[in-house]
């Protein structure tokens, strides 16, 4: 039996984890899912996860990313903590990515790695900026390889779905036993559904599309590539006018039309639509998402600059342009915390350097960190540290335990 694509990228994905001492998670792009779990990381020590954060989201969004940068990318995650993204398409249609990580930089500042605690810092790898890079070429690579060795057409549970649907609306005749036409409003609902990111609802009515076109075609492999050519002009329009880079479309629809050349049944031209469409549909979806990760981005910068002095929500909310209700609820579901404790635990954090010099009074160090009460910072304190700013200014940072 031929392995699959899935189980060949899975299988190398284990050596790689074996020599980087990094997690790598596989994704499948199409159907939108991982194939087994979430990273290690991001299961048992991410407290976004707890919070409700979708951390899918986050890595399929960067794992498209690596698609328009020559198959890899690295990137952030909310915590700022380094993942290394990589991408392959098989000229099945088949789409897997591979996310690998989580790294902390030996450059980067500890203090900007909020919300984790000692246990979970212990299992983030450290390494240099030319390390990581070189890990995401030979993840990069890894994939390419295993992509070009998939040959023939071997859909996946949801291709099949839509050739099955193709088929069966196909063979839909109307009462004078001509097959349903093609119309026009169908090509506009498509249009709404991939400018709402609803990328179920356009599969749906692309297989609609696709049945006539294939029918009618008669099995003409130039009209049939014609048609589904034009249809994939429709959905990448649809998704630049409802916000998705542009420049990111034109290079997907790239690859679609290389691919097109390569088809050698009707299906599998079909297969290409319906993908095109869901990722269209998810990049309108990650283009809404991206604005508001920007907004918490620099909301954070802000604050992380101005801690020393009165930070406000409503004054927040109104420098990254969001109504004080909606930025809070945003700013909770991206960081895993309210605004008010981000603030606090920032505070806090800075605090602590300040404390391990002696000669500033305990006072001046709860001013200089933005408190105007010492008792209310000695109180914050405790509850985040679990000992008081004096006992942590006597241990000089180094607790073996409560106070």
């Amino acid at each position: 039996m031929v392995e699959t694509l899935h189980k060949r990228v899975k299988k190398y994905a284990s050596h790689f984890e074996e020599i980087s001492g990094l997690d790598a998670c596989v994704l499948n792009l199409v159907d939108q899912r991982f194939y087994e779990e979430p990273p290690a990381f991001c299961r048992d020590y991410c407290p976004c996860m707890t919070a409700g954060c979708d951390c899918f989201r986050v890595h399929l969004r960067n794992c498209l990313e690596a698609e328009r940068w020559d198959g890899r990318y690295t990137y952030y995650c909310p915590l700022n903590l380094l993942f290394v993204a990589a991408y392959c398409n098989s000229n099945t249609g088949v789409a897997i990515g591979i996310v690998a990580g989580p790294i902390l930089l030996e450059e980067s500042d500890r203090d900007c790695i909020l919300g984790l605690s000692e246990e979970a810092l212990e299992h983030i790898a450290v390494m240099n900026t030319g390390k990581s890079y070189h890990l995401g070429e030979a993840l990069a690579a890894l994939l390419t390889c295993c992509g070009s060795r998939d040959k023939g057409f071997s859909p996946t549970e949801n291709q099949w779905d839509t050739i099955n649907d193709m088929f069966r609306l196909a063979t839909s005749l109307d009462s004078d036993g001509t097959p349903t036409g093609y119309s026009i409003e169908m090509e506009r609902r498509l249009g709404y559904f991939i400018s709402d990111g609803d990328g179920e609802g356009a599969r749906q009515q692309i297989s609609q599309l696709l049945s006539y076109i294939i029918l009618s075609a008669g099995g003409k492999l130039q009209t049939t590539r014609s048609r589904c050519l034009e249809l994939l002009v429709v959905i990448s329009r649809a998704a630049i006018d409802a916000g998705a880079d542009i420049e990111t479309i034109f290079s997907l629809n790239d690859k679609y039309f290389q691919e097109f050349q390569k088809c050698a049944v009707p299906q599998e031209m079909g297969v290409l639509v319906a993908s095109a469409a869901s990722c269209c549909a998810s990049y309108v979806q990650d283009a809404n998402s991206a604005k508001h990760s920007y907004a918490i981005s620099k909301a954070i910068s802000y604050i992380r600059q101005n801690y020393a002095g009165k930070i406000t929500l409503e004054q927040t909310a109104k420098m990254v342009y969001l109504s004080r209700s909606y930025f809070s609820k945003l700013f909770a579901e991206e960081t895993g915390t309210t605004f008010s404790n981000f603030v606090i635990q920032t505070r806090i954090e800075k605090s602590k350097q300040l404390l391990l010099n002696s000669g500033i009074a305990l006072a001046d160090v709860a001013c200089m960190v933005g408190f105007v009460d010492q008792s209310y910072y000695t109180k914050c304190f405790r509850r985040l540290v679990g000992v008081s700013p004096g006992k942590y200014r006597h241990c000089q940072g180094k607790l073996d335990g409560g106070e």
